[in-house]
């Protein structure tokens, strides 16, 4: 590479818009690609590589951090302005769900066993709900809840408990969140000290609590339920969605910084649309409502899977999808040979698939509703070119599916 490429090289360099850390990503990229077509000249590209690597640092070091945690709170996560290659998440579902007996109206269940990926975990979770299922997935592999209030992990190996008094429950709000991507998962501190007021920021893959930010308007005088007044929503990027039960906006907090302002549904679409593994939905890209698609369900039309834009199931409404990290439109298709047609009188007509999870940017896994409150076949989809296959066949017997992300049967 020659100084006239070089220097052209970093006047592209200063093009790239957005956070730091995609700055970063993105002139790496154009870097290898320039490296990848000059191989034969090693020699050259070395040196032009290390003189490119000088002047992104000098980029990233001109946009400035993007805040500070308080004094006493844990650090932030050592890459947090660096992105770590992303991880390839695992399927997470269960085939092991059974009725508790009791003289409760609320429906109470036991998930014995989870399956992360080819790895079958026994987690021996109580469900009380028939609405949210208290586990979520990260980049680090399933977080889920107990009924005693503790938080636990698993990657697919022996569980173990990252929390000791949360506000989670296993009723109607599990209290737990997590991104589409990352390794966060987050929660509020329901401890003595904090009752509900200091929002948990756990890396999954790092294994340890890396943020803690009080939030005076989420305390409770009960730290027990009904007193959680907060519950996470969303976790996008670096920022975590919050719902005030009752009464109040919803808040963002900037991680990072620390920072604590009112989400409005404009902030949350443009963060879903600046980030990949978001959809939106709707005729066209610019009018479509934006959302992290999970869960979004597709209804089966002809070998097509179609977005609906509402899944009531008295009434699909058809729509069209797009890819908020390439913004190409979103065309899946059954398997070939699959059937798709109901032969069991109880299964829903017309038949569907919900979106329960991001196994990476462009790869999706998607479940199919057998009824109303139960799934099936899981499918796994790529979004470059709407390829499905079947990843699992749905469980044989009288055998009840949840999956990720989505609702226990009731």
């Amino acid at each position: 590479m020659n100084g006239e490429e070089l220097r052209a090289l970093g006047r592209r360099a200063d093009t790239v818009s957005g956070r730091p850390e995609t700055r970063l990503a993105e002139v790496h990229a154009r870097i290898g690609s320039a490296r990848r077509r000059r191989a034969a000249e090693a020699v050259a590209v070395a040196g032009a590589s290390a003189a490119v690597v000088a002047l992104v640092v000098g980029v990233a070091l001109l946009a400035g951090p993007t805040g500070q945690h308080k004094d006493d709170q844990p650090p932030p996560p050592a890459d947090s302005h660096t992105p770590a290659p992303k991880a390839v998440r695992k399927i997470v579902y269960s085939d092991d769900l059974s009725p508790i007996p009791h003289k409760s109206d609320t429906p109470l269940s036991r998930v014995a066993t989870i399956q992360v990926g080819d790895r079958l975990v026994r987690i021996d979770q109580v469900v009380r709900t028939v609405s949210s299922w208290a586990l979520q997935v990260a980049d680090g592999g399933a977080v889920y809840a107990k009924d005693d209030q503790t938080v636990w992990m698993t990657d697919g190996g022996e569980p173990h408990q990252i929390a000791g008094q949360a506000c989670v429950d296993t009723t109607q709000a599990s209290g737990l969140g997590a991104g589409t991507s990352g390794a966060w998962a987050v929660w509020f501190d329901c401890s003595p000290g904090s009752q509900g007021a200091d929002l948990v920021v756990f890396d999954t893959v790092a294994g340890r609590e890396v943020a803690r930010h009080t939030i005076p308007a989420c305390r409770g005088r009960d730290p027990r339920w009904p007193g959680y007044k907060c519950s996470p929503r969303e976790v996008i990027g670096e920022h975590v969605y919050v719902d005030r039960n009752n009464p109040g906006r919803a808040l963002v907090v900037d991680v990072v910084s620390g920072q604590i302002g009112p989400a409005t549904p404009e902030a949350l679409a443009a963060d879903i649309d600046g980030h990949a593994r978001g959809l939106v939905i709707g005729e066209d890209r610019q009018t479509g409502v934006r959302t992290t698609g999970v869960p979004q369900v597709f209804r089966v039309v002809g070998r097509q899977l179609v977005p609906v834009r509402t899944s009531d199931f008295s009434e699909f409404v058809p729509s069209s999808a797009f890819d908020t990290g390439t913004g190409r439109a979103v065309r899946l298709r059954l398997p070939s040979g699959y059937r798709a047609v109901n032969s069991d009188p109880t299964e829903v007509d017309p038949p569907f698939f919900a979106l329960f999870e991001w196994l990476d940017d462009e790869t999706v896994a998607l479940a199919r509703g057998n009824t109303s409150t139960a799934f099936g076949d899981i499918l796994v989809c790529h979004l470059a070119d709407g390829h499905c296959e079947v990843a699992v066949k749905a469980p044989r017997g009288d055998a009840t599916r949840m999956v990720a992300h989505t609702w226990p049967p009731g």
